[in-house]
């Protein structure tokens, strides 16, 4: 964490790095030198901004640890959702941080889930974290956890693993899974690591291509989009030919296709 406020990687690191400092901070986590390396770095802050706001909030925290003040709430925006205690608990890591990171990685905010599931990616618990959330995917699926599968898998892909392909493909090879899930499946998909194989795209393309022409809606026109996507970000240049010549295709399917085969 000290790292990535001095040195950041990039703007996301930073602000990952500021979301989680003031839980550290006020559970004492530093020690020795970590303080005054951690003030330079809260001083040395944009002054603007959310990571203006952010860094103003840690400095706040700091004081008060060091003045002896009762500790108040973090104003950072934080997410106490049962599914974070559940994978902290599952990774084995009781730690409100982490339970607050899962949190966000799964809320509604788009910035706050990508600095979320980026700041668990540099983390030494990224695997169990992934690990923890596929099987909450899976219970979800057989109806046993309640919990929003799509989120989850968006979050998966955002956490950099590929721990989830094989239930991906699963998702949009096989039938009986509702709108939202394929789609969620779809774009989750293009982004994951990993690659799929010609054989499975092809499978993965009938299945859904059979979908539209039977029920040519939105989500089901928004599914084949997201193939698209993905096998061109999967470099299968020869079915990109298939889907852009394709005319029982949607166009948005065939025009990604032709773009991404330039």
């Amino acid at each position: 964490m000290l790292r990535n406020l001095e040195s950041p990687a990039g703007n996301r690191h930073h602000r990952g790095a500021l979301l989680a400092v003031v839980r550290k901070i006020e559970d004492g986590h530093f020690e020795g030198e970590q303080w005054a390396r951690l003030a330079r770095a809260l001083a040395e802050a944009p002054p603007d901004g959310d990571d203006g706001r952010l860094a103003a909030s840690a400095r706040a925290a700091l004081a008060r640890r060091f003045a002896g003040v009762a500790s108040e709430p973090a104003r950072v925006p934080v997410s106490s959702d049962a599914i974070g205690d559940r994978v902290a608990a599952a990774v084995g890591v009781h730690d409100p941080v982490l339970s607050a990171l899962v949190g966000q990685a799964l809320g509604t905010s788009v910035d706050e889930r990508l600095v979320a599931a980026m700041t668990i990616a540099q983390s030494p618990h990224r695997d169990g974290v992934a690990a923890a959330l596929l099987a909450e995917a899976r219970r979800d699926l057989t109806g046993r956890s309640g919990n929003d599968v799509s989120a989850i898998l968006q979050a998966l892909t955002l956490i950099g693993t590929d721990i989830h392909r094989p239930l991906l493909f699963d998702l949009l090879a096989e039938g009986g899974h509702d709108d939202r899930i394929r789609q969620a499946a779809a774009w989750a998909t293009a982004h994951c690591p990993g690659r799929f194989t010609g054989r499975q795209w092809q499978r993965i393309l009938h299945r859904q291509a059979t979908a539209w022409q039977n029920r040519p809606v939105a989500a089901n026109e928004s599914v084949l989009h997201g193939i698209a996507y993905g096998v061109g970000t999967d470099r299968h240049r020869d079915l990109l030919s298939r889907i852009a010549a394709d005319g029982r295709l949607p166009a948005v399917a065939r025009t990604t296709a032709t773009w991404l085969h330039t």
